[in-house]
C-alpha cells in the first residue's frame, strides 16, 4: 500500500507543477495561480515546498487521499484521477533521481511529459545580494522583485536622478542602497536624508552649507553641508512630497545645474560643484504628490521604479521572514530560531500593511516570546518558532 501512495504522491506532484508552470508561463502572479488552482496561497506554498523531495515519508493516507482529491482542481479528468489512485498511471523515474510521468488523459487531450527539476526551479529561485556595510541585504524570489532587481542592474551606473515610489516600509532605501552599493560609487559615501525632518528655515544652510558668519547662530567657521559631503557617493531624498513649494524650486536650479551655492557667499564664481547623484522616493500615489511637475520630470530621468507592497510578492515573505530571524541568531552560532511550517502557513495568511517593515515587528515579538518558552524548556540551542507564536501578535489577523 505504502509504494501505492508514492505513486499517488509523485503523479500528483508531477501534474500540480505542470499546471503551475503553465499558469506562470501566462503571467500570473502566485496568489493568481492559488487562487487558479482553488487553493489558499498558504496551501500552496506549503505543496511546493513539499514537493522539493519526490518521497512521501508517512504511510498515513491521510493526506495523499487530499492530494489525490485536489488532481480535480488542477486539470485531471476523472479517468486520469481514477488511474492515479489505481497507480496506473505511466510513472517513469531515471537513475539519477530526476523523473517525468505522462497522462493519456489531460483535460485538454494533450500527452504531457513533465520534468522533475521544474520544482527546484519554483522552490528555491531566490536571489540575495549584499548591500551597506551592516550586513543588509535585499532578497529577491518573486517575478516582480526580479523585475526591481533587473532595474536595479540598468540603473545602477547612471548619473541621473532616479524616483522610487512605494508604501510606507516596502525596502525604497534598500533600494537606493542597492543602486549605490552595486555601482561604481559603492566605495563613495551614501547619505540618506527624510526631507519631512529638515526644517524650512534651514533646508538651504543644511544642504549648501554656509560661509563664515553667513546668518545669526552660524558657526565662526565656514560650513559644508551636505551636497559637499556625500562628494561622488548618492544622496537619498526620502519623503520628498514633503519639501515645501519654494524650496523645490531651489532644489529644481541645483538638479539642473549641480552648483552648490552656500548660504552668505556673495561670490558667484569657483562654487562647488556636485559630483555625485540623487534618488528621490516617495510614499505617495504620483497624482497625490504635492511636487512641481518639472521636479517629477527630473526626478525621473534616471530611471522610475513602483515598488509593490509585499502583499503581492507572496513569495518574498518567508526568505525574508528568515532573513530577519536570521539577524537574530547568535553570531557564534549556538542559537539558531527556525520556523516551523505552522508557523510559515500563518505568516503568508496576512496581508502586511506595513509590509516588510511589520514583518520583521512581528518576528522580533515571535522571538522574543520564543525565548521566553525556550527557557521554560532548557534553553535549547535551536529554537523553533510556531504559529503560536504569530498568532497572538496584535493586527496579525
Amino acid at each position: 500500500m505504502f509504494e501505492k501512495d508514492q505513486d499517488i504522491y509523485r503523479a500528483y506532484r508531477e501534474t500540480f507543477i505542470n499546471k503551475v508552470s503553465v499558469l506562470r508561463n501566462e503571467g500570473l502572479y502566485i496568489q493568481e495561480i492559488a487562487e487558479k488552482l482553488g487553493i489558499s496561497r498558504a496551501t500552496f506554498y506549503r505543496r511546493m515546498t513539499s514537493f522539493r523531495t519526490s518521497e512521501i515519508t508517512t504511510s498515513d493516507k491521510t493526506e495523499n487521499t487530499l492530494l489525490a482529491d485536489e488532481l480535480s482542481n488542477i486539470g485531471l479528468a476523472a479517468a486520469s484521477r481514477e488511474a492515479v489512485s489505481s497507480s496506473t498511471g505511466n510513472y517513469l523515474m531515471g537513475g539519477n533521481g530526476a523523473a517525468s510521468v505522462v497522462f493519456d488523459s489531460i483535460s485538454d487531450g494533450k500527452t504531457i511529459e513533465l520534468s522533475m527539476t521544474e520544482t527546484d526551479r519554483l522552490t528555491t529561485e531566490v536571489k540575495r545580494v549584499s548591500v551597506g556595510e551592516k550586513g543588509e541585504q535585499l532578497i529577491f524570489a518573486s517575478k516582480k522583485s526580479y523585475e526591481i532587481f533587473e532595474l536595479i542592474e540598468a540603473y545602477k551606473d547612471n548619473m541621473d536622478t532616479v524616483l522610487i515610489k512605494g508604501p510606507t516600509g516596502v525596502g525604497k532605501e534598500l533600494i537606493a542602497k542597492g543602486l549605490h552599493y552595486l555601482s561604481v560609487r559603492k566605495n563613495s559615501p551614501f547619505v540618506a536624508v527624510n526631507c519631512a525632518e529638515i526644517p524650512r528655515d534651514l533646508w538651504e544652510s543644511i544642504f549648501n552649507g554656509h560661509a563664515k558668519g553667513a546668518f545669526t547662530g552660524a558657526s565662526l567657521e565656514a560650513k559644508m553641508g551636505i551636497y559637499q559631503n556625500v562628494r561622488d557617493g548618492t544622496l537619498f531624498l526620502d519623503e520628498i512630497s514633503e519639501i515645501p513649494l519654494d524650496i523645490q524650486a531651489k532644489l529644481l536650479r541645483f538638479l539642473d545645474d549641480r552648483i552648490i551655492r552656500p548660504v552668505g557667499n556673495g561670490s558667484a564664481n569657483n562654487l562647488p560643484r556636485f559630483e555625485g547623484r540623487v534618488i528621490m522616493a516617495t510614499n505617495r500615489n504620483l497624482s497625490d504628490l504635492s511636487l512641481r511637475k518639472d521636479i517629477f520630470y527630473r526626478s525621473t530621468l534616471g530611471g522610475y521604479f513602483d515598488v509593490p507592497p509585499l502583499s503581492e510578492r507572496i513569495e518574498d515573505i518567508i526568505p525574508i521572514a528568515e532573513y530577519f530571524l536570521a539577524s537574530y541568531n547568535n553570531g557564534n552560532g549556538s542559537r539558531k530560531y527556525i520556523l516551523n511550517e505552522s508557523a510559515k502557513e500563518e505568516l503568508l495568511s496576512y496581508n502586511y500593511p506595513g509590509n516588510a517593515r511589520e514583518l520583521r515587528g512581528i518576528l522580533n515579538r515571535a522571538r522574543l516570546q520564543a525565548d521566553l518558552i525556550n527557557k521554560r524548556n532548557g534553553n535549547n540551542d535551536i529554537i523553533i518558532i510556531d504559529s503560536e507564536q504569530i498568532k497572538v501578535l496584535p493586527n496579525t489577523k
